[in-house]
């Protein structure tokens, strides 16, 4: 669940929020390439959820927690949310109309709403868990990484924010300029400059990407050997 809920997922939505109009001219299987890491990641996500919640089922005899440990059981629930929201997420995507269509726009929201509650949702769960009597964490090890993701994500979203805007003013300047001094008409010079900040976009858009991979891979990788020593230490 670490590794699923803070690598793959953070992952995927970044890249269904700000890569979709990268790399237009080259397919991955058929699809476009945002398109094509995003479905995979999500199914695998799919995937990974539902085994990680059968092993709890199995671990636990199929047992639910009981309410009397109450940061356990509103563990336990947020977590059967977002695991139903997981399983919710391909059926609808199977069931989509096409992009074009009057209405695609519903699925569109649905989904982005969906996807976002459950992966807020799964920083929640994070939270509640480090309270288990389980774990009685006694160091600040733990509750440091959580910080440290938790202060990460509006960071690199941020980041992402801010090159879409960058890119996109220095277009709209150039424009108004071309306007100014040409008519509104462009040249195949411009046109060149264009295809050539774009390029430059999605290739600082791909280095953040591959740093967001690297920072969410080490704190979830820290984040499950602590868990996993304290668990180990507390119940020899």
């Amino acid at each position: 669940m670490i590794f699923t809920w803070i690598l793959f997922v953070s992952t995927g939505i970044l890249v269904a929020f700000f890569f979709k109009p990268s790399w237009p001219d080259h397919k991955l299987c058929g699809k476009p390439i945002w398109f094509s890491i995003h479905r995979t990641l999500m199914i695998t996500v799919v995937i990974l959820t539902i085994i990680a919640f059968i092993l709890i089922l199995v671990y636990e005899n199929g047992r639910w927690v009981s309410q009397t440990t109450q940061r356990e059981f509103a563990h336990s629930i947020i977590g059967i949310i977002i695991i139903s929201f997981t399983i919710i997420q391909p059926i609808m995507a199977l069931f989509r109309c096409k992009p074009d269509a009057e209405y695609r726009f519903i699925f569109n929201y649905l989904h982005g709403f969906i996807g976002l509650s459950a992966f807020i949702l799964s920083i929640v769960a994070i939270f509640l868990a480090m309270f288990f009597t389980q774990f009685n964490f006694q160091t600040n090890n733990e509750w440091g990484i959580l910080v440290a993701w938790t202060c990460w994500l509006p960071v690199i979203f941020f980041s992402f924010w801010f090159i879409e805007f960058y890119f996109e003013k220095n277009r709209s300047n150039k424009t108004d300029t071309d306007s100014y001094d040409l008519g509104g008409n462009s040249t195949p010079k411009d046109e060149q400059i264009q295809t050539i900040n774009h390029t430059k976009k999605d290739r600082i858009k791909l280095a953040f990407l591959i740093i967001h991979i690297l920072v969410a891979l080490g704190l979830a990788l820290a984040l499950a050997i602590l868990v996993g020593t304290t668990y180990k230490a507390k119940n020899q």
